[in-house]
């Protein structure tokens, strides 16, 4: 083992998710013999469900953090006056070069906005987008802007970078050769969206570096017809935000309780599985590729395969040095 990575953990939040969480950084530890984990939170309740994972006590190490940043909290007055919190402490930790990467299970919102402004963006970097890889029916897609740019600022020369970013990151972390890119639009004609969608889509068509193949209406997402999906941050936003609430309802519409004559209550256990793997709620996570720091931001309740997955994507980020190799593709 040539490099220990080491991975900061923000693990505060509801007890009762706790678990779960730590059943995921736990198979991470196994999976991975290269990884250390520094977990974030109440240190008395990470304690009392790790004594029961002996093995790896060596290579997970605990950090009590009395604050908690919620995302009620104005972010700047959290991160100046919180500085007992995981959110700042995990940020402190990646700053310093004392973690290679940073997680946390707080918001993107929160995640992002501190990030930004503990960390930076990457040096002549004008925009440092949200990235949300999603679950698909057949394979993940990423949308990239997810909610950090809006549209004031954003220019045809960012969507480009946009494609960039998320086509490097769908080359690791879900092994794609060549990523397809599309650009979200309502028509297929670019200039139904504006200037702005217009003029991106040219240089997008023009740009020899990624496999762009048009414009991909938001009904077309899930048919994985692009595995990049370039946007501003308003209309990410609002996307990611009508998926998790679709899958919801769907899932709780879609998941009878039935009675069987022998066997009592059951489930349509087919749909369930299947809702359940599209469920962002618990399987989603957005990276940062344009700040200065590897840090990921999990879903609301990720589930231990979730968290397992992110810390792999951290480490493999690190591993494999996706910041320099961005910066150079960027050529800034």
């Amino acid at each position: 083992m040539d490099r220990v990575i080491s991975i900061a953990l923000d693990l505060s939040g509801p007890s009762e998710q706790l678990p779960e969480r730590i059943a995921g950084c736990v198979n991470a530890c196994s999976e991975h013999d290269d990884v250390n984990l520094v977990l974030l939170g109440n240190a008395t309740q990470l304690q009392k469900i790790m004594n029961s994972y002996g093995p790896l006590k060596n290579r997970i190490k605990i950090v009590n953090c009395a604050e908690e940043v919620g995302d009620g909290d104005a972010i700047v007055e959290a991160v100046r006056n919180k500085r007992d919190s995981a959110l700042v402490k995990g940020l402190e930790m990646l700053k310093s070069g004392e973690a290679g990467a940073f997680l946390s299970c707080n918001t993107r919102r929160v995640v992002g906005s501190a990030a930004l402004m503990m960390l930076g963006r990457i040096e002549r970097l004008s925009v440092a987008p949200m990235a949300t890889l999603v679950p698909g029916i057949r394979r993940e897609f990423l949308i990239i802007d997810s909610g950090a740019s809006g549209t004031t600022g954003v220019k045809p020369a960012d969507f480009v970078r946009f494609a960039t970013m998320g086509s490097l990151y769908m080359r690791f972390t879900n092994a794609l050769e060549k990523p397809t890119v599309g650009l979200l639009s309502d028509s297929e004609l670019p200039e139904k969206g504006g200037m702005l969608y217009g003029d991106s889509y040219e240089l997008l068509r023009r740009n020899t570096e990624n496999r762009f193949i048009g414009t991909i209406r938001p009904e077309d997402l899930y048919h994985n017809k692009a595995d990049v999906v370039v946007c501003d941050g308003f209309s990410g936003g609002l996307l990611l935000g009508l998926i998790s609430g679709v899958i919801r309802d769907i899932k709780f519409a879609a998941s009878p309780v039935r009675r069987h004559p022998l066997f009592g209550k059951s489930r349509d256990l087919a749909t369930e599985r299947m809702l359940s793997s599209l469920d962002f709620t618990s399987r989603g996570m957005t990276f940062f590729p344009g700040l200065t720091g590897h840090v990921i931001s999990l879903c609301d309740k990720p589930n231990r395969d979730t968290l397992q997955k992110a810390i792999g994507c951290a480490a493999l980020l690190v591993r494999e040095d996706i910041r320099g190799r961005l910066i150079s593709l960027l050529r800034l």
